[in-house]
């Protein structure tokens, strides 16, 4: 990235032109680098070039800067970082995403008094594996707010340069994936924090994300690269207290908040206390308790994914999955709440999240009968999203099939889910 450092002196009157106003987000601005590239960016209310300030990078998976900045601004001003958030930058376009990387990182160095010490990447879903992949490939961030997804390869590096501020769901079908690289940060003795909200796979509350960047300000004076700021590091400190006074009835969590205070402070008196709970009772029943769910989600997931093996080979394959979805679909409707129906949840929403996620790669070979028959499938999930029917129309077509695309519109007008401003706009489904 330092490579567009030759940059800095043309991007100062171009920011200016545009009026940027602080403690408050500019929506849209265009970048004087490459006007191809936009984002929303919030600089704080004291904001001036007297000092160097913290940088976030923030990636939407969906391009969503407007509403994705506003998660960030109360931490933003609270704590002094300028937040950039790209309008460009989407799941399913890495050139994209990359280019959009680039141009906030040279505008960030060419338009403001920035830290580089402090430069930080944030991201959601595919973002957080953009804001992961960025901080490994770099070597110039020095953390990462990663909400919902890790790394992007299936093994994590050993070595994790990097403050790690992790945060998954009670819902969030990537549950597995998150408490796995906790361990795995925890073994690699990486520096990291593991929060845990309530809900499905999505950004997390803006009060979780101002945590998290009060978390990296902490790790910084950690590192010495601020001054410690006593009032700061008290203050984090009696909110922690009061997180672990909530968790008595919770032993595994207890013991994760103990553990992580004693880090962020380098305090062994917390550690200690940690270690002591290590050897309760309770806590060994808690951590089995996760690994049977644990364990039961990977048995769902290889269950599903026999079945899958079979669609492509007829129609007694494909009927046996969707049995499968209706089966365990039951036991998400089921009365009760469960350690089982939460386990099936989020395994349900992670398949159906997979069947529509290939799509991409299946559209790319032009394998468009197996595009058609995956999406068939994911359709069946009650938690697939509306336009997947109109995804389902366009593969129809493109396999020649116009009458099942119109039998998949057609369905989608009985469960009222079709949106007739997207049919019009969809130009694959003009034939």
């Amino acid at each position: 990235m330092r490579r567009y450092l030759f940059l800095l002196t043309i991007f100062v009157p171009a920011f200016v032109a545009q009026k940027l106003q602080l403690g408050q987000v500019n929506e849209r601005v265009t970048s004087p680098s490459v006007a191809a590239q936009s984002y929303a960016l919030y600089l704080p209310s004291n904001y001036s070039d007297a000092k160097k300030w913290p940088v976030v990078f923030v990636f939407d998976p969906g391009a969503r800067a407007l509403p994705t900045i506003e998660l960030f601004r109360e931490g933003a001003e609270k704590y002094g970082y300028l937040v950039f958030c790209s309008w460009n930058s989407r799941n399913g376009s890495w050139n994209q995403t990359t280019a959009a990387m680039e141009t906030m990182w040279n505008d960030a160095l060419g338009g403001f008094s920035v830290d580089e010490k402090q430069f930080y990447t944030a991201g959601y879903s595919g973002g957080s594996r953009a804001a992961v992949t960025f901080a490994l490939a770099t070597k110039a961030i020095a953390g990462v707010i990663a909400d919902g997804a890790g790394f992007a390869t299936p093994t994590p590096p050993a070595k994790i340069p990097f403050a790690t501020f992790l945060v998954t769901s009670t819902e969030d079908f990537n549950w597995l994936e998150m408490h796995s690289l906790n361990r795995h940060m925890e073994k690699v003795k990486a520096a990291h924090h593991f929060t845990i909200v309530e809900g499905p796979h999505r950004w997390p509350p803006a009060a979780t994300i101002t945590q998290g960047l009060e978390w990296l300000r902490i790790r910084a004076m950690r590192d010495g690269k601020v001054p410690k700021d006593a009032a700061l590091i008290l203050s984090f400190t009696q909110a922690r207290l009061e997180e672990i006074a909530a968790l008595s009835g919770d032993p595994l969590n207890l013991v994760r908040a103990y553990q992580f205070l004693g880090d962020d402070l380098d305090d062994q008196n917390w550690t200690l206390k940690a270690e002591e709970l290590r050897k309760s009772k309770s806590l060994k029943q808690a951590v089995r308790r996760e690994q049977d769910e644990e364990r039961s989600m990977q048995g769902l997931y290889t269950d599903f994914h026999q079945l899958l093996n079979a669609v492509d080979q007829g129609q007694e394959g494909m009927a046996a999955a969707k049995r499968w979805v209706e089966s365990q679909t039951a036991v998400v409707k089921g009365a009760e709440d469960s350690q089982n129906r939460r386990v099936v949840r989020r395994t349900l929403s992670g398949l159906a999240s997979s069947l529509v996620e290939e799509r991409l790669e299946l559209e790319r070979q032009k394998k468009y009968d197996q595009l058609a028959r995956s999406l068939q499938l994911a359709i069946e999930f009650p938690t697939v999203r509306p336009n997947v029917y109109l995804e389902l129309a366009v593969a129809h077509v493109k396999s020649g099939n116009k009458k099942a695309a119109l039998d998949a519109l057609e369905l989608a007008a009985n469960k009222g889910v079709l949106d007739l401003v997207a049919l019009n706009r969809n130009v694959g489904l003009e034939p």
